[in-house]
């Protein structure tokens, strides 16, 4: 039967399946869970700060006296079947009679490439003298390392399920170019633990890699996240709370300060309301409108959860305003008649006080809305200076 092990560094509610077992990562340096630890026998315990989860995975592949077919996963993060199930690990069992290796669903990365995605949100550089490290101790990987920086998919999370056989060979090629990375990379310039964390996000990468250097046959599966960060709750209710001492440039300023050093703050499976780009809009409006001393959201009100909602239905009206999801598509503003828009949604608009900025934040942010930026701009201006709303 195989062995899935959920690496964690806080207490949490693990499936009920016995062979769903906990594994305490960076136990050296915390108190203790209650769970097994990753410090005793062969151990990099003690740099889960650099590692993550990766300190987990090197204790199972140096002190695990197992051939069962093993699993790895985190305590937010689960493979799931299509009723949206934690998978029984018997499930993997006959899997990996089919397949090599059990994966996350590939993640589609649209106009960017891995590479580029992995910039979005960590040094590039490292990643790049990763690349050179392979090339010049492991010439025979680096078309991998090349092709897999191209692709515009990735498998992500340091997710797995595969035979001991696999999972050893692939530790033991990962952690030699890790800890051969470890003297190429200058610590000091990370300033936060996010970015300390750099070989878990290499792991991610050399993953792909060893899949595709090995031509790995694999089976992908979806990915249940089961909570947000607590880093994107904490940064939520801060901005929450300022917002409602009506200290707009001190939320904005924090809001960015700490995306800067946590972009993955902003990522999907960090925001699980997908919130933070709404967020970003509010605040951005907010400090506009109060710079010009006008009326708008604030004066409609200071909580943020009902200033998210406004802006998604201002987000609906406006797209219900194109006709869009109608079957010929777009109607277009130019076939869409001031009046129309006015005596449509001028109630709500009246009430929340809507001014221009907030359709124009909206529009820009929306891939389907921002062809017609100025378009709706123009008339709600005009409306407004009609006196109409």
């Amino acid at each position: 039967m195989a062995k899935v092990y959920v690496m964690t560094h806080k207490k949490f509610n693990p499936p009920e399946n016995k062979d769903y077992v906990p594994i305490h990562v960076g136990r050296e340096k915390s108190e203790d869970l209650g769970y097994i630890g990753d410090d005793t026998g062969d151990n990099i315990s003690g740099l889960n700060f650099l590692y993550g989860e990766l300190s987990g995975v090197y204790w199972l592949w140096k002190n695990l006296d197992s051939n069962e077919n093993i699993g790895i996963c985190h305590y937010r993060r689960y493979f799931i079947d299509d009723n949206k199930k934690i998978i029984d690990p018997a499930v993997f069992d006959e899997e990996l009679k089919e397949y090599d290796m059990i994966v996350s669903y590939e993640n589609k990365l649209s106009n960017m490439n891995f590479r580029e995605a992995f910039a979005r949100a960590n040094n590039v550089e490292i990643l790049d003298e990763m690349g050179n490290y392979i090339k010049e101790n492991f010439p025979e990987d680096y078309i991998a390392f090349r092709e897999v920086m191209k692709s515009k998919s990735s498998y992500i999370g340091n997710l797995m399920v595969c035979k001991k056989e696999t999972f050893d060979d692939y530790c033991n090629w990962a952690f030699a170019i890790l800890f051969g990375m470890s003297n190429r990379i200058d610590y000091t310039k990370f300033t936060d633990l996010y970015h300390l964390r750099i070989f878990g996000f290499l792991g991610e990468a050399l993953l792909n890699i060893y899949i595709f250097k090995n031509n790995l046959k694999v089976k992908s599966h979806r990915v249940l996240i089961t909570d947000e960060k607590a880093e994107t709750r904490e940064l939520r209710l801060a901005v929450s709370q300022l917002i409602k001492l009506h200290q707009i440039e001190e939320a904005k300023e924090l809001f960015y300060k700490v995306l800067e050093t946590r972009p993955d703050l902003n990522l999907k499976d960090s925001d699980l309301t997908n919130s933070m780009t709404i967020i970003a809009s509010i605040l951005d409006v907010l400090n506009a409108e109060k710079n010009i001393a006008m009326k708008g959201a604030l004066d409609y009100s200071d909580d943020l959860n009902v200033l998210i909602e406004h802006f998604k239905k201002v987000e609906e009206i406006l797209e219900e305003s194109l006709g869009i999801g109608d079957d010929d598509g777009l109607m277009g503003l130019k076939t869409m008649k001031k009046n129309a828009y006015y005596e449509g949604f001028k109630d709500y608009f009246e009430k929340t006080h809507t001014s221009a900025f907030v359709v124009e934040a909206i529009c820009q942010k929306s891939k389907r809305l921002k062809r017609w930026t100025n378009d709706f701009i123009r008339i709600h201006l005009e409306l407004m200076e009609e006196g109409k709303i």
